[in-house]
């Protein structure tokens, strides 16, 4: 049976984890309370964004990407802080059909202004990277199957806030998904965007198909560069402020979020799916899929611990949701690859043959 930690849920193999002599891990005992400014502090800071020229119709831009944060989110925004919020959703065009009714539907009960935009940069890297992956299923290389979510998504919102001079931006980020394993996977060290892709380098040695086709490589590497530099939490020439009121400003209540989007939004999570949690994506699906499969492990192992270092669960009710919450069925799977043109049946056999040939073992 694989070791897990004494106070987390998280098992030996985690990436970067360590434990002590009671068997407790490097992250639970490094853990320290957050201390948040409060709500008050919040709409000081707000009142203090909002200038003269700021636009008259919306107090602030929330981006929206109907899943369970930033639905709660919009609803925070408009029941407790009172703005008028712009509703920016970015469409993948690989958001399941669930995840774009609860947007729409979220927006007509709050009475906000909702704007979809598209872009096309994951559609076009995903089934490429998809099959560069199966050649070397190195669990490291998984962070490529979502390359262009996070540029589309974010110069949308961006370019939005500031065309219409919104001051501020309200992103849904918690505290609860730090991911680590997926950075320590590439590298145990603290690294930044520029040692990242050199580290990443080192996979592409391994597997050079990943960066065969220039425009998903170019993608690839303006998501970690051009990202960080839209995104500002200070202001300066002009930009849009990004708060993320979650990490700074007041507790993520995981029971207090869920039972808002039940009962006053009516917020429905992915069918098939037993967790709320990573629902609102297909390639989101796959690869908690892949993880779980190579490691053992994926962003729910991770999220629970958190959430149980922050004592809003019990160890106890995080290994019962963990074994209930993790699985993804073989019947969404397929459809989930459908939907990108390819056959999960064939591909995951690929997968497990090029795993046996590079020697990579699964759990």
């Amino acid at each position: 049976m694989t070791q897990l930690c004494k106070t987390c849920i998280l098992p030996v193999n985690y990436s970067g984890i360590s434990f002590d002599n009671k068997g407790i891990c490097n992250f639970c005992n490094n853990y320290k309370p957050i201390r948040y400014l409060g709500e008050e502090k919040l709409k000081e800071d707000i009142a203090k964004l909002r200038t003269s020229d700021s636009n008259n119709n919306y107090d602030c831009v929330v981006s929206f990407s109907g899943g369970r944060d930033s639905t709660f989110l919009l609803w925070y925004v408009v029941n407790i802080l009172k703005l008028n919020p712009l509703a920016v959703f970015v469409n993948s065009q690989l958001i399941p059909q669930q995840t774009l009714s609860n947007i729409n539907k979220t927006a007509k009960k709050l009475g906000v202004q909702l704007i979809i935009k598209e872009h096309d940069y994951l559609k076009n890297c995903i089934t490429h990277f998809l099959k560069s992956w199966m050649k070397y299923p190195d669990p490291s290389t998984l962070i490529t199957l979502c390359t262009g979510c996070r540029l589309g998504f974010t110069k949308h919102v961006f370019q939005e806030a500031k065309t219409r001079k919104i001051p501020i931006i309200f992103a849904g980020g918690t505290p609860f998904e730090k991911g680590f394993f997926k950075r320590n996977l590439i590298s145990n060290s603290k690294i930044n965007s520029f040692s990242f892709i050199k580290e990443f380098g080192k996979q592409v040695i391994k597997n050079p198909i990943l960066i065969s086709r220039p425009n998903c490589s170019r993608i690839l590497a303006e998501e970690y560069f051009r990202v960080p530099k839209l995104w500002s939490t200070k202001k300066r020439n002009g930009k849009p402020i990004k708060i993320e009121p979650f990490i700074k400003y007041f507790r993520w209540e995981k029971d207090k979020i869920e039972r808002i989007l039940k009962n006053e939004l009516d917020w429905k999570r992915y069918p098939g799916l037993q967790s709320s949690y990573r629902g609102d994506c297909e390639v989101g699906i796959i690869r908690q899929f892949y993880y779980n499969k190579m490691l053992g492990y994926n962003d729910k192992d991770d999220h629970l611990s958190w959430l149980v270092r922050d004592k809003q669960i019990s160890r106890n009710e995080a290994m019962k949701k963990v074994n209930t919450e993790k699985e993804t069925s073989l019947d969404i799977l397929k459809s989930s690859f459908e939907k990108l043109g390819l056959d999960f049946t064939s591909f995951n056999a690929a997968v497990e043959k090029n795993a046996q040939k590079h020697n990579i073992r699964f759990v």
